[in-house]
């Protein structure tokens, strides 16, 4: 597949809610039970995983996590056993698993970024957080590589030790379950590289080394490499507010690069952002 262009892009109009319940704060910023740890994991979802059950994902959002026609139609099949597995890492309780006609998820441990899943739908925030997991855990190549994840949210918290052990800013991930283009399969999906991988790889190679984990094998039509995430340079467009004091990820992206605080009005902002480390560089070639 060409990879896009990383200039900036069209900003999409606002997303439509209408399948999610009311929005509300982060889960476990207002007494959810999430339990904050470390949040080392592993990155092998297949890109079309996401994609190419687009509609399904839709549906099974909007509804709690359990057995019902669309999850067990998922769980017949390998493909969308790795999805089913994958939602269930981002979202579920520390500990908590839940049986898809016999498919146990999930199968490795859980995140918690929306543990009240196996209750009620999600809310739009919680939907965000859940696609922003997603698509932090794609790697196209069928490779696996260790992350560390974080973010805002409680869930992603990241020790001493952890921030010791993986060192290296990848980028950062976004996105939604609803798009308003006609054209989309339905999906906001984005992705932005560090200033860290673009001062040593360049900004090209940067993008294109993202790019190529996320959809080295095609199925990223609506999965977007929008840019740099943030930039030494002032004079440099970025996708990403700077993260504030004492904080090693980012908390506001947006659909297009801009200059530091240009934004155009109206453009949408994502505040459930996944910000990836890594324990080394990727190769530049």
């Amino acid at each position: 597949m060409r990879r896009p262009s990383f200039t900036a892009l069209a900003a999409l109009a606002s997303l439509a809610t209408a399948c999610a319940v009311a929005d509300g704060p982060d889960p476990g910023a207002d007494g959810d039970d999430v339990t904050a740890m470390p949040r080392r994991t592993m990155n092998s979802l297949g890109e079309n995983r996401v994609s190419d059950h687009a509609a399904t994902l839709k549906r099974i959002v909007a509804t709690k996590f359990a057995a019902n026609a669309d999850t067990l139609a998922l769980a017949r099949t390998s493909q969308g056993q790795q999805l089913l597995d994958y939602a269930a890492r981002c979202a579920l309780k520390p500990g908590a698993q839940v049986s898809i006609g016999g498919y146990v998820v999930p199968q490795a441990p859980s995140l918690g970024l929306a543990p009240s899943w196996t209750s009620r739908a999600l809310t739009t925030t919680e939907q965000g957080w859940l696609m922003a997991c997603l698509l932090t855990h794609i790697n196209a190549t069928g490779s696996q590589v260790a992350l560390s994840v974080r973010g805002r949210h409680v869930a992603l918290a990241a020790d001493v030790a952890e921030r010791a052990d993986y060192p290296i800013q990848e980028g950062a991930f976004w996105g939604a379950f609803s798009n308003p283009n006609p054209d989309s399969s339905g999906l906001v999906q984005y992705a932005c590289f560090s200033d860290e991988l673009a001062s040593k790889c360049g900004p090209a190679q940067a993008a294109a080394i993202l790019w190529d984990r996320l959809c080295a094998h095609g199925g990223c039509k609506d999965l977007y490499v929008v840019g740099a995430c943030s930039s030494f340079d002032p004079a440099d467009p970025v996708t990403c507010d700077a993260p504030s004091s004492g904080r090693d990820y980012y908390t506001a992206c947006y659909p297009q690069a801009a200059l530091p605080g240009k934004q155009p009005a109206g453009t949408r902002v994502y505040k459930e952002v996944i910000t990836t480390y890594l324990k080394d560089f990727p190769a530049c070639d």
